[in-house]
């Protein structure tokens, strides 16, 4: 009878270690989103099971989908201005250009691209990408904490354990 129940156990836990990729992906998809976000939660879910989406991903996603909308908002208008205007740049003209990019930007490499200063870029665009630079460290440095707590993640522990990743990331493009 032991041995039967040995053995039992092992294929059980071989099953496991096989199919625990989905399953652990699902609870982490749980952690992440509430239960009142059920049409997101179902989209992410498919995603998950196609292999085309991992919970990491959901994360960065959603700081950079926060840190597009931070820097469009009234809030980050105080902080813009300054460098705005050093710049010659309108803050609306910053604000439109942003929402344009608003949808395409989903993954850290697409943020890097908007934030990346290169050699042929004119004075204005300098100014655009320095101040969404500024605007990004500002809200993970200040904002940040309060939008994760607000927001309906179950697990925020994940999103805060990010943070230090992406305010490093950001600050070394451009050095």
């Amino acid at each position: 009878m032991r041995l039967l129940s040995k053995k039992v156990a092992k294929s059980v836990q071989k099953h496991d270690k096989k199919h625990s990729l989905p399953f652990e992906s699902l609870l982490q998809l749980n952690d992440v989103f509430d239960e009142d976000d059920t049409q997101e939660k179902e989209k992410m879910a498919k995603l998950l099971l196609s292999g085309k989406l991992t919970c990491k991903k959901v994360i960065v996603r959603n700081y950079c989908k926060a840190l597009v909308n931070f820097s469009i908002s009234e809030h980050a208008s105080g902080y813009l201005l300054e460098d705005l205007n050093r710049g010659g740049v309108d803050l609306g003209t910053f604000r439109n250009a942003l929402k344009a990019k608003k949808d395409t930007i989903n993954t850290f490499q697409d943020l890097e691209q908007l934030l990346w200063i290169r050699p042929d870029d004119s004075v204005q665009l300098i100014c655009f990408r320095m101040s969404f630079k500024n605007a990004c460290i500002i809200f993970l440095k200040y904002f940040s904490v309060s939008w994760i707590l607000n927001a309906h993640f179950k697990n925020r522990s994940l999103y805060l354990s990010y943070k230090g990743k992406f305010i490093q990331h950001i600050q070394k493009i451009g050095r």
